[in-house]
């Protein structure tokens, strides 16, 4: 078993990963509307940190629908699951396979074929209605059950409406900015070569 001390290390790790989920939105809203390519340089440089808002946002989904699956005879003896936490059911991951193994292929393996970037934003804004409520409910639940003067706690009730407001604008900026919303699978249409330039956040 994990020592209070491990665990509330644990939680500081998720709280870092709830919030690194809206990376994307963050770079979208925040710095690119305030950046300039201005030459070749300049467009490798915006090129590569989207790529990079992209996969942490990815990766954090990924993370968060480990941490909600339930501790079976594939997890590892030190791997961090919900259920470790004073008593938390939890619901199950909140990606389907398909989604999971998706994510790994995009950001562990190079491929001839790149997702246009709006099918990407719309995908991470769907998982945003799916993953970050399964955190806050945990954290509800660390407010619950721990003493309301518990550092854990106090953490919680700060991150819960933070959070909150996140998911409202990354909702917002979804139905704003991202226009291919019948598509919504990281693994959908390959991008062609007239729509691989596109700098489209």
């Amino acid at each position: 078993m994990p020592t209070i001390a491990e665990q509330n290390l644990a939680l500081d790790r998720l709280h870092t990963r709830a919030c690194q989920c809206f990376t994307l939105m963050i770079w979208i809203t925040k710095f690119r509307p305030v950046l300039q390519p201005g030459n070749e340089d300049g467009y490798e440089l915006l090129t590569l940190m989207s790529n990079a808002s992209i996969e942490t946002s990815l990766l954090s989904f990924r993370c968060l629908n480990e941490f909600f699956r339930k501790r079976d005879g594939k997890h590892r003896a030190d791997d961090v699951v919900a259920e470790d936490f004073y008593g938390f059911v939890s619901a199950g991951p909140f990606l389907s396979e398909e989604e999971s193994r998706a994510v790994n292929k995009r950001v562990m393996h190079l491929t001839y074929h790149e997702i246009p970037l709006n099918q990407i934003g719309w995908q991470i804004a769907d998982w945003t209605t799916r993953g970050i409520p399964r955190v806050v409910e945990f954290l509800e639940h660390l407010t619950r059950t721990l003493p309301a003067t518990d550092a854990e706690a106090m953490k919680a009730n700060r991150t819960i409406p933070h959070l909150r407001i996140l998911m409202q604008q990354t909702a917002e900026l979804a139905a704003h900015q991202f226009s291919n919303r019948a598509q919504v699978a990281v693994t959908g249409p390959q991008e062609t070569s007239a729509t691989a330039k596109q700098d489209t956040i």
